[in-house]
This record gives C-alpha cells, structure tokens and sequence, in this order.
C-alpha cells in the first residue's frame, strides 16, 4: 500500500507544516461513548521534536535563517518573536557569537546544535512565546549560549496556523560567567589536563552517539513534553502530547485498561515529509 493510499483511508484531514511538520490529523474512525474521545471526533496534537547539528562554517548562515537576518528577512515573512541567552561578554549579538565559533572551531568541529519544535497552533501567539521561552531556559540553564526564533504562518495544505520554534545553541558550558574565555580559546578544544589553556567542555548529553545518547535526548524531549503540555492546561484546553512512541502509548493505555485510547493508538506513525516528497506524492503545484 503506497503512504498516499494509507493517508487517504485513515484520515480525513491532512495539516502539512512547513513541508515537513505534520501537526494535527483527523482520526477518520469514530469511537462512540468514548470516555476519551466523548461524542465527538478526537483532535490528536502530535508531538514533533527534531535534534540537528552543525559545523565549522555553517554556523553563521543558519543563524541567520533562523533568525530571519540578512537576505531570509526579505525572503521570508513569517517571523512572530526572537530571543538570546547567556551570550559571553565579548558577543555583540547572538551572530557575532556564532561568527566566532565558525571562525575559531577546529576543523569539522560542531559548532552548533539546532531544536526544531512543533508548538501548539491552539494557542494564542503570546502563550506561544512563553513556551518558546520555557523551552529554551530549560534546555541551555545558564550555562550555555544561544537564541531562539518563532515562525508563524499558514500551513501549506489548509488554513490552519504553522507554528514552530527553531532553538540554536553551542553546547560548551559557561563556567565563569564573570571572566569568560576570550573566542579564540572559546571555541578551542578542551584540555583535560589543563583547563585554562584549552575551551569550555562540551555539554556531552547532546550527543547522538554513546550509551547515555538515547536516554538523555528521551529526557530532553520529555521536558519540552511537559512544557508544552503545562501550556495546554494553562489555557484550558483538555489536549495533551506525549513524547513516546505510539506503540509504547498504546502499551500504556493496555495496561491501564484503557482501550478506548489505545484504538485511536492503533495505527502507523504519521511520516514527516519534506516539501519537495509531499508535492511527488499529491501532485500538487505549490
């Protein structure tokens, strides 16, 4: 079965977001007398966190897609909110930051890792900015530099808000806050032996290989999780995400006899498609 065939018999609606953010669907399959679902059809919000990285000369032209700066401000018109935090002293902004860390990374170094995250098209653009906030104090603490950005627009397929906030940071831990490292020894590699002649250490629970990788990117996406879902409640809204995957949801809701829930579990990860795959698919002209 080709995924447009599956789409097409399992949902009734499809919200593209930004070519490869799938935000909501619209279980085709009603379950009546739900105490879950009520009476009516269940809106599903789905939870979508993306972990990237970058190296030594990518840093500054991502800084300034993100941030909508130099030629992506004429290009694009979809910016809502932007933020900085812990940049060091010498930093004029936040692209002078990443700047040296392009210049003064050793070679093939990562100079930056980038959070792309779905935020809820439910709320209010306010409500959003102080989630985007939340999100990005509780990944880089005080210990570590970055900026984030908002991106607010219509989705590509219906008239539904695309939301999402991009968090680019540097992961080396600003120890000192009072007498940071100048950006020549900044950004250079850390010295075990000799911590004042090399750079900052890395935050290593960032990385994608080693044994604690996996569980501390689960730890990482249960925070924003939890951010996201303290924003539904706060609202009023009776909408919840969940980080996991929807076999261990529905191994959950088996095990607590809720099988109204695991129905509406019982169904195939929706894929996350890049604009150019969606157009193949549909054979639309955008």
């Amino acid at each position: 079965m080709s995924f447009s065939h599956f789409f097409k018999k399992n949902f009734t609606k499809q919200y593209i977001i930004n070519g490869f953010l799938t935000v909501f669907v619209y279980a085709k399959k009603r379950i009546k007398n739900s105490k879950f679902l009520g009476k009516e059809e269940k809106k599903i919000s789905l939870y979508h966190v993306t972990l990237t990285s970058g190296t030594k000369g990518a840093a500054v032209k991502k800084y300034d897609y993100i941030m909508r700066e130099r030629s992506y401000g004429k290009k694009y018109d979809d910016l809502l909110d932007t933020g900085t935090l812990n940049m060091p002293h010498w930093a004029k902004s936040g692209r002078h930051f990443f700047e040296m860390a392009d210049r003064y990374e050793r070679a093939n170094g990562v100079t930056f890792k980038q959070l792309i995250v779905a935020l809820p098209a439910e709320l209010s653009p306010e409500e959003n900015i102080k989630i985007a906030e939340e999100i990005a104090q509780k990944i880089l603490g005080t210990t570590k530099a970055g900026c984030w950005a908002i991106h607010s627009k219509p989705a590509v397929t219906q008239n539904v808000t695309n939301i999402h906030m991009h968090l680019m940071f540097n992961t080396r831990l600003i120890m000192d806050d009072y007498n940071v490292k100048k950006p020549d020894l900044f950004f250079r590699r850390y010295n075990a032996k000799n911590p004042d002649k090399g750079g900052y250490q890395k935050d290593n629970k960032f990385d994608s290989k080693g044994y604690k990788a996996k569980n501390n990117i689960n730890l990482m996406r249960e925070d924003i999780e939890e951010i996201i879902n303290e924003g539904y409640k706060k609202a009023g809204l009776n909408i919840r995400v969940s980080h996991k995957s929807l076999k261990d949801q529905y191994d959950d809701a088996i095990k607590k006899g809720d099988y109204d829930l695991a129905e509406t579990l019982k169904r195939k990860p929706i894929k996350f498609l890049g604009l150019k795959t969606w157009k193949k698919i549909h054979g639309v002209r955008i």
